[in-house]
């Protein structure tokens, strides 16, 4: 095959900080993050919410799709779900 390189896609692998490697600097909130990290404070405990439901509660109205962005980088976990 003669790519060399080491990995089978072409690229060099990252380096974990560990070894070296810089690691991810988490962004501050936007302002709609933070608008839906406030709404699911409100959950109770051992109550669930779609992100479906929770975009529903947003105001204006927004998407599941971002309501889940927001969640995935969730800087206050495990304090907000």
């Amino acid at each position: 095959h003669g790519r060399g390189g080491g990995t089978m896609s072409g690229r060099k692998k990252r380096k974990s900080p560990e070894e070296g490697g810089e690691k991810k600097k988490k962004k501050d909130p936007t302002d709609f993050q933070r608008r839906v990290y406030a709404l699911v404070k409100t959950i109770p405990k051992g109550k669930v919410a779609t992100y479906g439901s929770i975009a529903a509660a947003l105001k204006p109205k927004s998407c599941a799709r971002a309501v889940g962005q927001a969640m995935r980088n969730n800087p206050y976990f495990p304090e907000v779900p």
